[in-house]
């Protein structure tokens, strides 16, 4: 997720819910070959290549510590660079088409929210720019001010300046 930082909490808090509204044991999303987040896993023990494995539907089933041997869902995540989101339950529940049409909500719901990140993140950033470029017309709207004051007095401190007045009088 290195292009959104802040989207990778987006993308783990997804997977959460995911596997917990379909009563899964694991779940991953995958990106770009490599894992982005995952449940159901301790952080040191991720099985990164059976993750990327089922992700390319070359595996069916993964083994899981603790849960034991899980079939495997893959949905397709697009707005994730090869996103594919897992779900892994303890075999032999196979899912049925309304878990699969889940899942694949979930998945095109996170993407939209992805979608939607990105804008508003591109939104801030322009908004940054915008007042950027607005300070420094506000800048140069000052600079061309006192131009223009200095171009009207410039004709009356000439003449006193070769007439020799004093400063005073001059200014």
């Amino acid at each position: 997720m290195s292009s959104l930082p802040a989207g990778a909490n987006v993308v783990q808090r997804a997977l959460e819910h995911a596997v917990e509204s379909l009563e899964g044991d694991v779940g991953a999303i995958v990106s770009a070959g490599s894992v982005v987040a995952s449940m159901g896993y301790s952080a040191q023990a991720v099985p990164v290549d059976d993750l990327l494995a089922a992700a390319e539907g070359e595996r069916a089933v993964l083994s899981v510590p603790g849960a034991g041997d899980c079939d495997v869902l893959v949905v397709a995540c697009d707005e994730l660079p090869g996103g594919r989101l897992l779900l892994g339950r303890r075999a032999p529940a196979s899912y049925t088409s309304e878990e699969r049409s889940l899942l694949r909500g979930f998945a095109r719901v996170l993407s939209l929210t992805l979608v939607a990140h990105r804008t508003i993140q591109h939104e801030r950033e322009q908004r940054l720019v915008s007042e950027r470029e607005a300070q420094h017309r506000q800048d140069l709207l000052i600079a061309l001010r006192e131009r223009q004051d200095l171009m009207v007095r410039l004709p009356r401190i000439q003449p006193a300046i070769s007439t020799r007045r004093t400063t005073h009088e001059v200014l």
